[in-house]
């Protein structure tokens, strides 16, 4: 029967994704399996079987799969054109209201920081408007932050710390590598502007999502 309930999840995830095209405008089946199996890799690693299986656990998953959808979006785009697309955000920030307004409805306490995630978003979001009409670009910064926002509202603050330490690393060894590359070519001009932030962060934030859910649930 767990079988029966994974190839629900795993159809939800693809109908969930089935949007990516809405944003992308091409075909998207990759991005909609992808979605399907990470959708069943979170159902796991929240141990959900058919014999646990309750409103709060089914409303949880489905979160994380709308989150999902976001990080297979923000991922794919920035890996593809070092850009943080706008709509993409926007889907980001509504899915992250819904989830505060749930958290504000079923849980009492230790919600209060999360407006305070919105207020920054939305500062950042006035900022980038700003620096938009000035410049008439988006600023990859700003987007970046915001996405990291967002992602912290999600996954909460130990893992998007970890996350991101795990980014800069990344990066830093990346920057190390390329610096002896050029060494050896005998060029001193980085390429730091290529390094796509949005693509590392969202493929480590979901690795480090998942291993936290199964440590979790399995040693239980």
């Amino acid at each position: 029967m767990n079988i029966v309930l994974y190839i629900i999840i795993f159809i939800l995830g693809i109908i969930i994704g089935s949007f990516y095209k809405f944003i992308l405008n091409k075909k998207s089946i990759k991005l909609q399996i992808a979605t399907g199996i990470l959708s069943i890799l979170f159902a796991i690693g929240m141990n959900l079987n058919i014999n646990n299986i309750k409103t709060s656990n089914i409303i949880t998953l489905g979160f994380i799969m709308l989150y999902l959808a976001f990080i297979v979006l923000i991922s794919s785009i920035d890996k593809e054109k070092r850009k943080i697309e706008k709509t993409a955000l926007a889907y980001g920030i509504a899915i992250s209201v819904i989830y505060i307004i749930y958290l504000c409805i079923m849980e009492k306490s230790n919600i209060y920081r999360y407006p305070i995630y919105l207020v920054l978003i939305a500062i950042l979001l006035v900022i980038d408007n700003i620096n938009t009409k000035k410049k008439a670009e988006d600023n990859y910064t700003i987007s970046i932050l915001m996405f990291t926002l967002i992602m912290v509202i999600f996954t909460g603050e130990y893992i998007s710390i970890l996350t991101i330490a795990a980014t800069l690393l990344a990066v830093a060894i990346y920057l190390i590598i390329n610096k002896i590359r050029k060494a050896k070519r005998n060029t001193n001009k980085e390429n730091v502007s290529n390094i796509r932030i949005g693509w590392i962060l969202s493929t480590i934030n979901i690795a480090i999502f998942i291993v936290n859910l199964l440590c979790i649930n399995f040693q239980r």
